[in-house]
């Protein structure tokens, strides 16, 4: 390896903006980059790129399907890519260790891709295996990027590495069309298809996203938030680290739902901001909650921002317009 002569660059699948620029929607990516807040948020625009982000919940990143796609819009042949592109990447455990840890191979992969976001047990995955076999299996397709693991992270202050917990965390495949292709979810009238899973397609959906809106040189990871008490479990879903700032962030699938695991993590850690991403408008407001906390009752007073899904790739962009500091 010729040290300090070779640059790296990090690939991941097509991001949701790379996808609308695929599919000559290059205005409602200028949209998307021009907002700031100052003037109102088109319900019309916003319609239309939600929709088009259903899309590529079911269809996915992956080059060769976003370029059939873009082409022909022939739903069986997305299908038929994301068969072969996992078929080979099966067959291709061929090349590492033996028989059995092949098998090992293609339990977590299947695990995996079925249930992006769910929290690593490995009696889940399987009960007759051991769990140091299943432990590396997890750790080579990790390696080979086939998933990203998100880590447990209790910190308050940067950097989340501090305390983050190696053996408790969350597992992220490496695009979201194999997540419904693994879920046998049939890719007929995407307009209206409605999935039992919604909320984890999100959840993965802004796994893939954060880690493309770094610099391409970086290797970025990711961390999330949980407490697990007797009547007091909490989650939140990714901990997000800009400028030496830390901000939790929950996913939501729909335009609604509660916020008490974000209240209850920013009392603790002693922080202000937190940032949603949901299927609304984005807004900005601040607001004052009681808290049941430990042993007492306490109010927070905290800044909330809200994004549609598919601005992830403006959050650093956004969060620098000082607009939580404002608040």
């Amino acid at each position: 390896m010729p040290v300090g002569r070779v640059e790296f660059l990090h690939m991941y699948p097509m991001n949701f903006k790379e996808f609308l620029m695929a599919i000559n929607q290059e205005k409602l990516v200028s949209y998307i980059e021009e907002f700031d807040f100052k003037k109102p948020f088109s319900e019309v625009i916003h319609n239309q790129i939600s929709q088009y982000l259903r899309f590529y919940f079911f269809i996915g990143g992956m080059p060769a399907v976003v370029k059939t796609y873009a082409e022909n819009d022939k739903l069986s042949e997305i299908q038929r890519i994301h068969n072969n592109i996992l078929t080979s990447i099966q067959y291709d455990f061929a090349k590492y260790g033996t028989r059995r840890q092949q098998e090992y191979l293609q339990i977590v992969l299947k695990y995996c891709g079925r249930y992006p976001g769910r929290k690593i047990k490995y009696s889940n995955i399987d009960r007759e295996i051991r769990s140091t076999y299943l432990k590396e299996s997890i750790k080579k397709l990790e390696l080979s990027r086939i998933i990203h693991t998100v880590k447990h992270s209790n910190a308050r202050k940067v950097p989340l590495t501090e305390h983050a917990k190696e053996d408790v965390y969350k597992t992220m495949f490496i695009d979201i069309g194999f997540v419904n292709q693994f879920n046998q979810i049939d890719l007929t009238e995407l307009e209206n298809l409605i999935t039992a899973n919604e909320g984890m397609l999100a959840e993965q959906y802004i796994a893939q996203e954060l880690l493309t809106i770094h610099q391409a040189y970086l290797s970025p990871e990711l961390f999330y938030w949980s407490r697990e008490e007797k009547n007091s479990n909490a989650e939140i879903d990714f901990i997000y680290q800009h400028k030496n700032k830390i901000y939790p962030i929950e996913v939501k699938a729909g335009k609604t739902g509660t916020l008490k695991s974000m209240q209850l993590y920013l009392y603790e850690k002693k922080l202000k901001n937190g940032i949603r991403f949901n299927m609304d408008i984005p807004t900005i407001g601040s607001f004052k909650t009681r808290i049941n906390a430990p042993n007492k009752n306490a109010e927070l007073s905290w800044t909330l921002l809200s994004l549609p899904l598919y601005m992830v790739s403006e959050l650093r962009r956004i969060i620098d317009l000082k607009i939580l500091m404002r608040k």
